[in-house]
């Protein structure tokens, strides 16, 4: 969620501040499930399967994994990247991940795309997204990135794509608010921007 919201929402709340000047936004990040009937918050974005009792529970975006890397990397005299086992001369940066049981890694990405002598075990950790695409934008090694949370490295440059595979992953982006609220004119508001906001994040990529 400090991803999500580092990454894609704040970005974006401009546009919704044009397109909806009379919303007063309030965004809290945290690593817990929103109680909603004990917290003051209105609407939420969940990352997980979906089904969520008791809320009204909408499918954001869905997410893909795939490598990224400083461009200055793809064309290393010594060490180019032109294929997946090509890895096994680069640092791999790693997320963390924790409590995230499904949540796809380098063991599991190799593996999808067919490598699997590259000891995936090596290389810098980092607590969050943002943190291991700022080191890899950095030219510290290769992240796994997500299509949800790369922002705006690729189209800025920053980092670039060396192969084509990506590897769905295993929970989605879903916008959850109690059923009693969904249709409130603001609540009802907020989700119909956040909904095209994705669909036009989706195009993009």
């Amino acid at each position: 969620m400090p991803s999500f919201a580092l990454s894609w929402l704040i970005p974006r709340l401009g546009a919704l501040k044009q397109r909806h000047p009379e919303l007063e936004v309030r965004i809290s990040v945290s690593l817990h499930l929103t109680d909603f009937a004990r917290e003051d918050v209105d609407i939420a974005v969940r990352y997980g399967e979906g089904a969520y009792t008791g809320l009204h529970s909408e499918l954001l975006m869905t997410e893909t994994f795939f490598p990224v890397c400083n461009a200055s990397l793809l064309n290393d005299p010594e060490r180019p990247l032109r294929e997946p086992s090509d890895l096994r001369h680069h640092t791999l940066l790693h997320e963390l991940a924790e409590g995230i049981p499904k949540y796809v890694t380098w063991p599991q990405w190799l593996a999808f795309a067919g490598v699997d002598d590259i000891d995936a075990s090596h290389g810098a950790r980092f607590s969050h997204t943002f943190l291991a695409l700022q080191a890899a934008s950095s030219g510290q090694g290769i992240a796994l990135a997500t299509s949800a949370l790369i922002g705006d490295y690729l189209d800025a440059g920053r980092l670039v794509r060396p192969f084509p595979q990506q590897l769905p992953g295993a929970y989605q982006y879903y916008v959850v608010c109690p059923e009693t609220v969904a249709e409130r004119p603001a609540i009802a508001a907020f989700r119909r921007w956040i909904h095209e906001e994705a669909a036009r994040h989706a195009d993009l990529r």
